[in-house]
C-alpha cells in the first residue's frame, strides 16, 4: 500500500466514523458536505479527527476548501511533506 491508499482508507474510516456510514458509501470524489451530508460543526470534528490521527494541523476552513477525499487525502500529504 502506497501512502495515498493509506490516508485514503483513513479519511474515509474517519469520515464514515463522524458521519455515521458505511465505509463502503463513501466514494472518492464524493463531497463530504454535499454527497455525504456533513454539517460545519461535522467538518470541525472531520478536522479534530484528521489531526489527531495524522499529527498535523488542521482547520475546518481545510476541509471546507478540499471537500472531497481524493482532495483531503492530497492536502495531507501535502502538509505532511511540510
Amino acid at each position: 500500500m502506497n501512502d495515498g491508499t493509506i490516508f485514503e482508507l483513513k479519511v474515509k474510516e474517519i469520515i464514515a466514523e463522524q458521519l455515521g456510514l458505511d465505509i463502503e458509501e463513501i466514494a472518492d470524489d464524493a463531497d463530504i458536505l454535499d454527497d455525504l451530508g456533513a454539517t460545519s460543526l461535522d467538518a470541525v470534528e472531520i478536522a479534530m479527527a484528521i489531526e489527531e490521527t495524522f499529527d498535523l494541523t488542521v482547520s475546518d476552513a481545510d476541509i471546507l476548501e478540499n471537500r472531497n477525499i481524493s482532495d483531503v487525502c492530497d492536502f495531507i500529504s501535502r502538509k505532511r511533506d511540510e
